[in-house]
Parts: structure tokens; sequence; C-alpha cells
């Protein structure tokens, strides 16, 4: 009996026990997605935009398990579906491209770039999210960048743009600092804006792991 019901499918660009999540009406396969999350944890979760490179790998994922297992009775027997007249060799490419659907929809597509894990250790060491603010969307991403502001303010008595302008701040502000610099970018680019973050970021790598190489990638021993 086909399934009927919702289920979240996960993970998607999982990096230390945080990933992202979409939650689906599910009629055998996924049909119309609903909502997307940020899991901080396996039970803990922020509502995010609606990922849209999850919903095009649920649906894609499906499809080609589906295709796969048509592909693969084709292949035993031609006339199931392409007819007699067919190749084998026709039938074995079509099997082919099915498997390779169904490996880069499975398991390729989200793959993160050494990069984004970089991003990511550095904003997970400086708040419990290390979420990149391009997977949560405008609404979350704000207001994350609200509450740090509302962090530095309290803690700190400090106005971020001032202390940015003035180069006044210490190194115990530069964690805080680059995770509001790197969500303030991305909810309005501004060339400002992304040279302290890239200025930042050198000096909160520089903090964090001082014999760190340009080009490596940190270990998850880190």
């Amino acid at each position: 009996m086909a399934r009927i019901g919702v289920i979240t499918i996960k993970p998607m660009k999982k990096y230390r026990g945080q990933f992202i999540g979409t939650r689906f009406v599910i009629i055998g396969i996924p049909l119309i997605p609903l909502q997307s999350y940020f899991f901080i944890g396996e039970y803990q979760s922020i509502e995010i935009s609606l990922f849209g490179k999850q919903v095009a790998r649920g649906y894609m994922f499906f499809i080609s398990i589906i295709a796969l297992i048509l592909s693969f009775f084709n292949l035993k027997n031609p006339e199931f579906m392409l007819g007699r007249d067919v190749p084998t060799a026709v039938s074995g490419l079509l099997f082919l491209l099915c498997l390779a659907a169904f490996v880069y929809f499975g398991f390729l597509i989200g793959k993160m770039t050494d990069e984004e894990k970089e991003l990511r250790e550095l904003y997970g060491l400086a708040s419990e999210i290390n979420a990149l603010p391009q997977y949560l969307g405008p609404i979350a991403a704000n207001k994350i960048a609200q509450s740090l502001e509302t962090r530095l303010q309290a803690q700190y008595n400090i106005d971020w743009r001032t202390v940015l302008q003035s180069g006044t701040y210490d190194s115990e502000l530069v964690p805080l600092l680059f995770t509001l610099v790197g969500y303030k970018n991305y909810l309005s680019p501004d060339p400002t804006l992304l040279a302290a973050f890239n200025k930042l970021r050198a000096e909160y790598k520089a903090l964090a792991k001082p014999t760190i190489d340009d080009t490596s990638i940190w270990s998850e021993n880190f």
C-alpha cells in the first residue's frame, strides 16, 4: 500500500550534526513541499525559506528510482518499455543513465565546497548555528542578525557599524562581528560590508586556527 501522509526529507548540507530538512506531503512519492527547516540538532530546528535544491532533489531522487527500476526491467526484457527492435546496447545505456541520476540526486547533489565548510566552521564557533545565511532565506537570516545585534548591544554596549568604521574592536568581538556582517551582507549586499567581512574572516581564521592554510580544509576534529 502506498504511503500517504507527511514526511520530512533530510539531511541536506549536513555539517557538524546540523543540516537542512524539508517537509513534504507524500502519496507514495513526495508531492507537495510544505516547509524547510534548519536542524541545529536532531530534534531542534528553525523554520527557513523553502530550500529549492532539496525540493528538486526530493522530486528527482524518487523519479530516478522509478526510472532505474523501469530501465532494469527493460534491460531484462527489451519489449517491456522500448520495443523489441531496440538494441540491447541502448537499453544498457538507458539503465546506466538512470543509475547515474539515482547516484547524483541521492548522494551528490548539494555536496558542500571547501569554502562552505570553512565558513560554517567559523559561524558555528561564533554561535550555536553553523548555517550559511543563504541556506536560511531572508526572514530567518534577518531574525538571527537582529539577535546578534541585540547581543552585541547588551553584552558589549556597542554599535557594530561604529566599531567597524573606526576599527576599535578587539579580538573578543571578531567572531560575533564576522557572523553579523556575513548575515547583513547577505540581506543587503554592499561592497563596504563585503570588504569588512573578508577582513574579519582573515582575522577570525588567524584567531581560531593560527596555522590554517588558505587552500586546505579544516579537520573534522578541529
